[in-house]
């Protein structure tokens, strides 16, 4: 399966005819260090011109504008790109879904719902399956992890990765959103490696499965955190500096796994 390389920063267009529902959605963009405004807008002609003429990863378009409809602003696109709906309205649902557009947010849109959207779109672009166990049924499962002396309570979508290492593990876990610049907001997540005081394959067998998937004999990842996959190894979303080995015997699995929402 051909996986793109992953892009320095997602260019997004906002096409929205309320100025507050734009703004909204730029603040968001500012806080997130792989996302830039190429284009926001109150004018779905000027937003078409400008897709038709630029690359860009994806638009977040409302569904109701006096000039236009949202879905028949997708309509006019002959190639578009990952689409975004935003609307105070439920009922356009199901069409955009039939769209195949990206995600579906109901205004007003808190950071939480953007960011999980973004997410979205780079799996659409990177050409990795949704994970078998959606996003917001798995957002409140947690983890409790010996650490030290302390037991840690981790939220599964948090976790990376996992390494054996002797008779403990090690995590690679999110930890809390930081500022990157004072003077744009800018945020990110770092990366948090933790010792847990659990052997490998009975902390691996704990996870549920496949939203966590071995690699090889001393590694498992988050499926849905998988960036970029060339038989031999894994990259991950968060941790592009580190590659995860694959072994042989988990190389047709995974390939399956990654591939399965895309047949």
């Amino acid at each position: 399966m051909a996986i793109l390389p992953y892009p320095h920063r997602l260019r997004i267009v906002v096409v929205d005819d309320h100025q507050s529902s734009i703004d909204v959605i730029t603040a968001h963009a500012t806080k997130m260090e792989n996302v830039s405004v190429s284009l926001a807008t109150t004018d779905p002609f000027e937003a078409l011109r400008f897709i038709r003429q630029n690359t860009v990863e994806a638009v977040f378009l409302d569904v109701r504008m006096d000039v236009m409809d949202g879905l028949e602003f997708i309509e006019q696109l002959a190639d578009p790109p990952p689409i975004v709906l935003t609307t105070a309205y439920d009922e356009f649902a199901l069409k955009g879904y039939e769209l195949e557009v990206v995600d579906y947010l109901l205004k007003p849109i808190d950071f939480a719902q953007f960011a999980k959207a973004i997410h979205r779109v780079e799996k659409k672009l990177f050409g990795v399956a949704a994970p078998t166990v959606p996003i917001e049924e798995r957002a409140d499962s947690r983890v409790i992890l010996p650490v030290e002396h302390k037991m840690i309570m981790v939220n599964l979508t948090d976790i990376l990765a996992l390494a054996a290492r002797r008779n403990t593990t090690e995590v690679h876990v999110l930890g809390q959103y930081h500022f990157l610049d004072r003077h744009t907001s800018k945020v990110s997540r770092e990366v948090m490696d933790m010792v847990v005081n659990r052997p490998f394959g009975e902390l691996v067998d704990s996870l549920p499965y496949p939203q966590f998937v071995r690699t090889h004999r001393s590694y498992a990842v988050a499926l849905d955190m998988i960036a970029e996959f060339n038989g031999g190894f894994v990259k991950l979303f968060h941790l592009p500096q580190k590659s995860f080995s694959v072994s042989e015997t988990h190389r047709e699995e995974i390939k399956n796994l990654l591939s399965k929402e895309n047949q």
